[in-house]
């Protein structure tokens, strides 16, 4: 519940987890709490804190998670264009050694693969 008791300052209620009482709040004073995840205390001395993450808090890891997965690929290609270049070269991606005829050593050699 949210209501104004002066023009300049809102206010919400609050129920203590712990006791119920009702605790009058700024509603910049929860939104602080909600941003820091600080406690606060109710007129009883229970402390009362919101674990919960805020939207921006999720939005901000799921985008640091997104960008690091982009790096982690962005990384992938490079070494496998790396490869690539090596092999049209001559260098055998197994054995790191150059052949004239890489196709033929490949077959020879690394059947398997």
């Amino acid at each position: 519940m949210s209501f104004k008791v002066s023009s300049e300052i809102e206010y919400e209620t609050v129920e203590c987890p712990e006791c119920g009482h009702l605790i009058v709040l700024s509603t910049f004073f929860v939104a602080q709490r909600r941003k820091d995840h600080a406690a606060f205390y109710c007129p009883n001395g229970h402390s009362a804190t919101y674990f919960a993450k805020s939207k921006e808090e999720l939005l901000r890891e799921d985008k640091a998670r997104l960008v690091s997965q982009l790096d982690q690929e962005r990384a992938a290609r490079a070494r496998a264009e790396q490869k690539l270049a090596r092999v049209g070269r001559g260098v055998c991606p197994e054995c790191n050694r150059t052949f004239k005829n890489l196709a033929r050593h490949m077959k020879c050699k690394h059947a398997e693969s």
